[in-house]
């Protein structure tokens, strides 16, 4: 038997990749968008293909128009959902890379329509940490590394590395308190000096110290993983760095807990990041 709304859906997608009037464009977007919202469930974005079909046409370095077009779909599912209730898994995360992947195009209203798309999926993901993280974070954590490299990405516009910067902090603050132990490689992983870029360094530094607040005692089991990490920020060449990087130090070192040591966290600090003193 064939589903009416798939049906639907694929013709919505044509349109808005393939018709050469933008309004009529945007608008199959909206109406794609309504129509998935309405299901109640993210889904049938798998079921219906949705998700396949808008990859494809993102992904078509031949056809601007549909580039542009699926951008306009993936902004408007954001959008939508956002606010709605979450039924299993959150699968509109799952065109975060997709989205990220295409920054920097060459073409000014494509790029202009990534932006907006990856702006309003990182506001989703915001969305999910504040209100569904019980069961968004297995996903969140899965494409935290993602985010985290937006950050420093040089294709991404000030403002989305700026956002996905705060999403990547949001996340961390309300993992459950077992969650740290799934990101923690990913933490260790953004501060590569070798292969990371600095907003990915920063961002990861920041996330860092949000656990000495929402999860001292986990942070406390991972600090010989994590310490040796941060301590090469605080001496890299770039003075942000050195400066966030301190600040994630001072926050890990809080946690050990030794009353006869916490008086001489800021002095142990520093005699790392200034051993000329």
């Amino acid at each position: 038997m064939v589903d009416k709304k798939a049906e639907l859906a694929a013709s919505q997608i044509k349109t808005a990749t393939t018709s050469a009037n933008k309004t009529e464009r945007d608008a199959n977007a909206a109406d794609l968008a309504a129509l998935v919202k309405a299901s109640g469930s993210s889904q049938v974005l798998v079921s219906y293909t949705i998700l396949d079909k808008l990859k494809k046409a993102a992904e078509d370095k031949k056809n601007l128009v549909a580039k542009e077009g699926a951008h306009a779909c993936y902004a408007a599912l954001a959008v939508a959902l956002t606010g709605a209730p979450l039924v299993g898994e959150p699968a509109l995360l799952r065109a975060l890379p997709v989205v990220l992947a295409e920054q920097g195009d060459k073409s000014a209203p494509v790029k202009a329509a990534a932006d907006a798309a990856a702006k309003a999926l990182i506001a989703y993901v915001e969305f999910l940490a504040n209100n569904h993280m019980t069961i968004a974070q297995p996903y969140l954590c899965k494409y935290l590394p993602a985010i985290f490299n937006a950050c420093g990405d040089k294709k991404s516009s000030k403002d989305l590395k700026a956002v996905c910067a705060a999403a990547s902090k949001n996340i961390c603050k309300h993992l459950s308190l077992n969650g740290l132990r799934d990101i923690v490689q990913t933490l260790i992983n953004a501060q590569d000096s070798f292969q990371s870029k600095t907003g990915t360094r920063l961002a990861a530094l920041s996330a860092i110290a949000t656990f000495s607040e929402t999860a001292p005692e986990q942070l406390g089991f991972a600090l010989t993983q994590i310490v040796p990490e941060i301590s090469k920020s605080v001496v890299d060449t770039d003075p942000e760095v050195c400066k966030v990087g301190e600040a994630a130090l001072t926050a890990a070192c809080d946690v050990i807990g030794n009353r006869d040591l916490e008086h001489m966290t800021g002095p142990i600090v520093r005699s790392v990041t200034h051993p000329d003193e």
